[in-house]
């Protein structure tokens, strides 16, 4: 980009070159409330603002490009495997716009909630060798494995599964204080009444 287009651009627009350290007025100032409201997946122009000044003229340029990497002739051989490469990276670019574009509404934070929870398990999968998250999952179990109240994971063979296991062969549903009594060794009552209950057969 040639020097006198920014010149122009800053004379036009805003000029915020001794500002960039401030980081507070440029994310509120030049990308504007909308990143606090919620951003359109098409506002471009707020967009590339943000990735530019958050990631850098590289990330910014792929955005833009919609490509990763520059132009380059494919041969023959490898065509299925740049157009796979290509593919992909256009559902992470649009991923990534979805990201900064995803508004929290009352019908959507239980689908954001679950959303989460997936990538965690992507985390968690892709951290089998030894990442961090792994070994933050194996120090919480061993931490509820020490409480006496908490028992993670199947029950070891011969163990005994629990305090409710009689309460599986017949239709009663313990209620949660039941679990919890349940949980922490002591013992469930059920009404005889209840317990009677059995599953219909099957036909």
């Amino acid at each position: 980009m040639h020097a006198d287009d920014v010149e122009a651009f800053e004379r036009v627009f805003f000029d915020v070159r001794d500002r960039l350290g401030r980081r507070d007025f440029v994310i509120n100032q030049v990308v504007g409330p909308a990143i606090h409201r919620g951003l359109n997946c098409r506002d471009y122009a707020l967009l590339w603002k943000l990735f530019g000044y958050m990631r850098g003229p590289e990330v910014l340029d792929a955005l833009i490009a919609t490509f990763d990497g520059g132009p380059r002739r494919v041969e023959a051989g490898d065509v299925a495997a740049a157009l796979a490469a290509d593919q992909g990276f256009d559902l992470l670019r649009q991923a990534t716009y979805a990201g900064k574009s995803l508004r929290i509404l009352v019908e959507t934070q239980s689908d954001v909630v679950g959303l989460y929870h997936e990538l965690l398990k992507i985390e968690q999968a892709k951290g089998r060798g030894g990442s961090t998250g792994d070994a933050m999952l194996v120090q919480v179990q061993n931490f509820l494995n020490a409480a006496d109240a908490y028992k993670v994971g199947p029950p070891a063979r011969g163990e005994d599964p629990g305090t409710t296991a009689e309460l599986d062969a017949h239709a009663y549903e313990p209620a949660t204080a039941d679990l919890v009594r349940a949980g922490l060794g002591g013992r469930v009552e059920v009404d005889p009444e209840l317990a009677a209950l059995q599953f219909p057969s099957t036909t």
